[in-house]
């Protein structure tokens, strides 16, 4: 790769990400704007993957913890982007009780729709905030 190829390449790198950082400090310094924490919650059946949410929901983050509404999980709690299952080696496992935080990152957002639990017994699930965006 020659000099000024490698110039470019950093050049372009470099702008988009000062570009992601303009739109985060253009949020940060706007005007307020009322925005309310939103709680979920989702329970589901042992063996089926249910998504977060019904449809296209943004948020630049959300933390959720396995526990069912009513009570405590009797079991493991599997999150994952796409198809989830118990045991899949790609998901986060949370025992009952334990929380995880996803975060879009600068700039970013993430669609609640796109997030689907599966639970190792069936009524448990989880309780989550998020402000939407």
């Amino acid at each position: 790769m020659s000099g000024s190829s490698t110039l470019a390449t950093i050049q372009a790198t470099m702008d988009a990400d000062t570009s992601a950082m303009a739109l985060d400090l253009a949020e940060l310094t706007s005007a307020p704007v009322a925005k309310t924490l939103t709680l979920l919650a989702k329970t589901a059946t042992s063996g089926t993957q249910a998504a977060l949410v019904a449809s296209q929901t943004f948020c630049r983050s959300v933390t959720l913890q396995a526990k069912k509404v009513t009570g405590a999980n009797a079991g493991n709690i599997f999150i994952g982007m796409a198809a989830v299952s118990v045991g899949d080696a790609e998901v986060f496992e949370l025992t009952p009780g334990q929380p995880i935080t996803i975060d879009g990152g600068p700039g970013t957002k993430i669609d609640l729709n796109t997030i689907f639990i599966d639970v190792d017994t069936t009524g448990d699930g989880v309780v989550g905030l998020y402000v939407p965006v």
